[in-house]
């Protein structure tokens, strides 16, 4: 189910990126709406990684309920995917608005088209997991086994392949819309994996923010 952020990761690596390449032209620039537009992204990469957590703590608890509770954790997981769905939603309202696009513009030429690539194109692969996510209605318990019916093609984000293959690799996880029903448990270790590269993410954004940006230059 976290493995549909995979995304996200790229689109915060590819971030940090263009922000350290772009950082002597952010200093030039000194302009207070786009570095506070860079301490609004980053407050929603934590909310994103806090509700991320969440969700790996509840599916971690949930094949140990009874049959009586199984609902209730069914519905607990859908709200935190809701939730998320919310969260990756105000992500990309701030990232479509004209502050980030002038922040964007300071970036290199590939850097901003690969992050373009990820939200803003009719295939972008961001769009496409946020739709996924909203409509995930089919997370059900069988047998203590939590199942979630999911896209398998978008299970697999590989980071390295997008950068090379661009608009054809995000052309080719479209090309299925087959769902399958997924055993959450076994993808577990896939999960973790991607929420501690989405704390990486936010740790190495912070530490741009620290060492670029001053209190003086938000207030």
């Amino acid at each position: 189910m976290l493995e549909l952020l995979g995304p996200v990761v790229s689109l915060f690596k590819l971030f940090e990126e263009g922000l350290t390449k772009a950082s002597e032209k952010l200093k030039s620039g000194h302009k207070k709406a786009i570095l506070r537009k860079i301490l609004e992204i980053q407050l929603s990469l934590e909310a994103i990684i806090d509700n991320a957590q969440e969700i790996l703590c509840t599916i971690e608890n949930s094949e140990k309920y009874n049959n009586r509770n199984q609902k209730k954790i069914v519905r607990e997981i859908k709200n935190l995917v809701y939730q998320q769905h919310r969260r990756i939603h105000i992500l990309l309202d701030q990232l479509y608005d004209n502050d980030s696009e002038e922040v964007m513009r300071l970036f290199a030429p590939d850097v901003r088209r690969n992050i373009i690539e990820l939200i803003h194109l009719k295939n972008g692969v961001i769009s496409n997991m946020f739709l996924m996510l909203r409509n995930n209605d089919d997370i059900e318990i069988s047998g203590h086994q939590l199942l979630a019916s999911l896209k398998p093609a978008l299970l697999n984000w590989n980071h390295k392949k997008f950068l090379h293959e661009g608009y054809s690799y995000v052309k080719s996880l479209n090309i299925s819309s087959v769902r399958s029903k997924i055993k959450i448990s076994n993808h577990m270790q896939e999960q973790r994996a991607i929420v501690r590269a989405l704390m990486e993410c936010s740790k190495q954004l912070s530490t741009f923010i620290k060492s670029q940006i001053s209190l003086e230059d938000i207030i």
